[in-house]
Parts: C-alpha cells; sequence; structure tokens
C-alpha cells in the first residue's frame, strides 16, 4: 500500500496526465472544425467531428474523475479503486513470501526443540525430555499446515520445504523409536503423539 505522499502524487500525475489528454484532443476538435472554412463538414467529415466530440467529452470525463478522486482522498482520505487494490499482486507476493518463512522458521523451531529433547534426554531429564519433543512436533505440524498455503515460489523452494519438513518429521520418529528402545527395563516409553 502506498504511503499517503506517494498517493497524493499518484492521483496528482493522474490529474496531469488527463489535463493534457484533454487538451491534446480539444485541439484535435479545434483543428478539424478550423479545417472546413464554411464551417459545414462534408459527409464523412461529419462522423470525424463526432468521434473527435466524444473524444473531448471523454477525457474532460477522465479530468474531472481525476480531480474528484484527489479532492476525496485529500479532503476525506478515500482511496480509490484502482489504487486501493494496484498492489494486490504484490501484496500476495510478500504474504506468500512471509509464509515460506514462517514455514522455514517453524522447521528450524523443530529441529532446535528436538535437539533439546536429546540433550535432555541425556541429561536424564525424562520429562523436561517429554515438553521438547512435543514442543518439535507442534513445529513440524505448523510448518506442514502452513507449507500448505504456499504457492509459486521460485523453482525449487516449495519443494525444498517439502523434503526438510519430511526429514524433521522422520527425525522426531526415529528419535521416538531410539527413545523407547532405550528405555530402562524394557518398558516401551514414548510420548503421546497428536491425532
Amino acid at each position: 500500500m502506498p504511503t499517503r505522499r506517494e498517493t497524493e502524487a499518484i492521483l496528482r500525475a493522474n490529474g496531469e496526465r488527463a489535463i493534457e489528454l484533454y487538451n491534446q484532443a480539444r485541439a484535435e476538435f479545434d483543428a478539424m472544425i478550423a479545417d472546413f472554412p464554411s464551417g459545414i463538414p462534408e459527409s464523412d467529415g461529419a462522423l470525424r467531428i463526432r468521434k473527435a466530440g466524444e473524444a473531448v467529452r471523454s477525457a474532460l470525463h477522465a479530468v474531472n474523475e481525476a480531480r474528484i478522486s484527489y479532492n476525496s482522498f485529500t479532503n476525506r482520505g478515500f482511496l480509490p479503486y484502482d489504487i486501493k487494490f494496484a498492489n494486490a499482486d504484490s501484496v500476495l507476493a510478500q504474504s506468500n513470501r512471509n509464509t515460506f518463512e514462517f514455514v522455514k522458521r517453524d522447521i528450524e523451531l523443530g529441529v532446535t526443540f528436538l535437539q533439546t529433547a536429546k540433550v535432555e534426554k541425556d541429561l536424564g531429564e525424562r520429562d523436561a525430555s517429554d515438553r521438547s519433543l512435543r514442543d518439535a512436533q507442534k513445529a513440524c505440524e505448523g510448518a506442514r499446515r502452513f507449507f500448505e498455503k504456499v504457492y509459486s515460489l521460485i523453482p525449487g523452494e516449495r519443494e525444498s520445504l517439502r523434503i526438510r519438513i519430511a526429514e524433521l518429521e522422520a527425525a522426531i520418529e526415529d528419535f521416538r523409536a531410539i527413545r523407547a528402545l532405550k528405555e530402562p527395563g524394557g518398558a516401551v516409553y514414548s510420548v503421546r503423539r497428536p491425532a
């Protein structure tokens, strides 16, 4: 979304462009009328004059629209439709990039929680290891969920995310399996995996 100053500059430039087009259309119309010494055009000349007159009216309408848009924005803050949605593609692209970065951070967070769970397990901190493993699983699930919302990135980026999520899921499952096998007393110990 453009800033207020940028929007005013855009609206002012639109108005100036509309005035230039009006002046050009008006000059063409006046030249056409002056081209007929008697003031009565030939049969095909009437059609040319009518079209030139329509061009003048259309240009004048554009000048009025530009003036109304500029005044509505400067006096009341109303943003014209064409400017309001002109940047829709760039907003969507930025939103997509933000979602991509969010998924990357969730994957990194999941890896960090998993590493923490491993260290805590080695230190004998079973409850802390359980919490860290659950947090790793949550981060992985968040990455998976938001991955589905990421689209049309630079070729290979989306696939790279998919692979990293799959690797994190596999690492979590491997840690669960190894930990279950190494539990003292032969008891199978596993963190309940959310459905």
